[in-house]
């Protein structure tokens, strides 16, 4: 928050039937069903993103190579985390944030920096784009995550620049919340 008492809140909405973990990258079941809000308590104003995706979907391998066969437990469990803006991400394209102070579904610590203390999937949890920065990898058109919050290029592009217009600069947090819930759509 700032000393003009501006603050932005990120809400998101994780569906839970996002749970259903996808085995196989060619045919994943569990994508773009989580909604995310972003609100300006100074101006009112909010910005919808309704197709995100917040729980870690495919196979991988650990650090040292091995086989991983679901990285569910280190998808970010509900309750209150930080997004510190502005970092970028060499599998993604444009602007990322680092989700930070949460915790894993196994409830591990996500520390001040992004980092999951010892999880499956070393590294940063991130919010960012589904494109990869070089334009390749056909995969890459649908979101797989270890612990990231993934959208759509253009929203998320969207979504960061709403952040730049609201204020909120280079190194700064914003206070989010992810909560479980069913999510009923239209094409349901």
């Amino acid at each position: 928050m700032d000393p003009d008492g501006r603050e932005v809140i990120y809400v998101v909405l994780r569906d839970i039937r996002s749970y259903a973990i996808s085995r196989d990258r060619s045919n994943p079941i569990n994508t773009y069903r989580d909604i995310g809000f972003l609100y300006n308590t100074d101006t009112g104003e909010t910005a919808t993103f309704s197709h995100m995706q917040t729980v870690a979907n495919y196979p991988s391998t650990d650090a040292d190579g091995n086989p991983v066969s679901s990285l569910f437990d280190d998808t970010i469990a509900p309750g209150d985390f930080e997004l510190k803006l502005y970092t970028t991400t060499n599998v993604a394209d444009g602007v990322a944030g680092v989700i930070t102070n949460a915790k894993t579904m196994d409830g591990r610590t996500v520390d001040a920096n992004g980092y999951t203390e010892n999880g499956k999937s070393p590294g940063r949890g991130l919010e960012h784009s589904n494109t990869r920065t070089d334009g390749s990898g056909k995969d890459y058109n649908t979101p797989y995550s270890k612990q990231c919050f993934i959208m759509p290029g253009k929203d998320n592009k969207r979504f960061f620049d709403t952040l730049q217009k609201w204020g909120v600069k280079d190194g700064e947090s914003i206070k989010g919340k992810l909560y479980n819930s069913i999510i009923h759509r239209e094409e349901e």
